[in-house]
């Protein structure tokens, strides 16, 4: 079975993750997170511990922008502050795997996988299903390009077959050139899964335009990607 693309939550809001089912922890997923998503995931233990009384006592986690690297350079730290256990230190780095991605909570936090039905149910406002809907797709989209940016910082669009369940169909440049042949199978084929777990479901009967996306036809979109 492949690694999933998919979403987990730990009983709040859910995010989109990466998770192997071969590999789970007493039941629970180990999922890995973009960057921009731990940052959504420190925010969200952020908050619940201070709505709770507990800051200082519930885990957290921080993402320090300018740290030193250890090899000369500075760039992003990412930081798992907790109660120790016994001999362990209260704190500890979380370091990337090679495609950049952070595994926060694996083998420790009940991360369970919730379908895209669920996940879209999660948010809140005077139209739940609509926000969280929004929030959601805003998210995978996010994701898909900080792996399309890792090959092609310029990347600036996508054009979107959203009935198939590959659905990139191109890549559009900065300067508005296509750049599809850039990518390996690989990248392009991880990018489509995060995508599809998200345009599957989440975008029911919304009108493109209201996410910021130009329809060319009835099945193709052009969809911007957020600025770097």
């Amino acid at each position: 079975m492949p690694v999933l693309h998919g979403f987990v939550s730990l009983g709040g809001p859910a995010f989109p993750a990466r998770f192997d089912p071969r590999r789970r922890w007493k039941g629970s997923e180990n999922p890995y997170f973009t960057l921009c998503t731990v940052r959504d995931v420190a925010a969200f233990l952020a908050e619940s511990a201070r709505h709770g009384g507990r800051y200082g006592l519930d885990d957290t986690v921080h993402v320090v922008d300018d740290a030193p690297d250890g090899l000369g350079g500075r760039g992003p730290m990412v930081v798992h502050i907790r109660w120790p256990y016994l001999g362990e230190p209260g704190s500890v780095s979380i370091i990337p795997n090679v495609d950049g991605w952070y595994g926060v909570g694996g083998f420790e936090w009940c991360w369970y996988a919730v379908s895209p039905q669920s996940a879209a149910r999660t948010g809140a406002g005077a139209d739940p299903l609509s926000d969280a809907r929004h929030r959601l797709i805003a998210a995978a989209v996010r994701d898909t390009a900080e792996v399309l940016r890792a090959v092609l910082p310029e990347a600036a669009a996508l054009l979107v077959d959203v009935e198939d369940g590959a659905p990139i169909r191109n890549v559009v440049c900065s300067d508005g050139t296509c750049a599809l042949e850039c990518y390996d199978t690989e990248t392009l084929g991880e990018a489509d899964q995060i995508l599809a777990s998200s345009l599957d479901w989440l975008l029911g009967g919304d009108d493109p335009s209201a996410l910021g996306w130009a329809q060319l036809s009835t099945r193709r979109l052009i969809i911007p990607l957020p600025p770097v």
